[in-house]
């Protein structure tokens, strides 16, 4: 990736993606391969907003360190 890092943003988008087409939410485990260098607070941010908007929590989260 080219300078800029990655975002909540980029996690929901790719949560909700991910989820759209397939049904299933991804894991944690799914999410740190796929966004290696995101910090840490970025993660759950995106985690966070992607079950705010979809309605509850569907399985990440818990697995989130807040």
């Amino acid at each position: 990736m080219g300078g800029r890092p990655w975002s909540r943003w980029n996690v929901y988008e790719y949560m909700k993606y991910r989820f759209e087409r397939t049904y299933q939410v991804p894991t944690r485990e799914e999410l740190e391969t796929e966004f290696v260098t995101i910090e840490s607070d970025e993660l759950n941010e995106g985690i966070r907003e992607f079950e705010l908007r979809i309605g509850g929590n569907h399985g990440v989260s818990n697995r989130c360190e807040w």
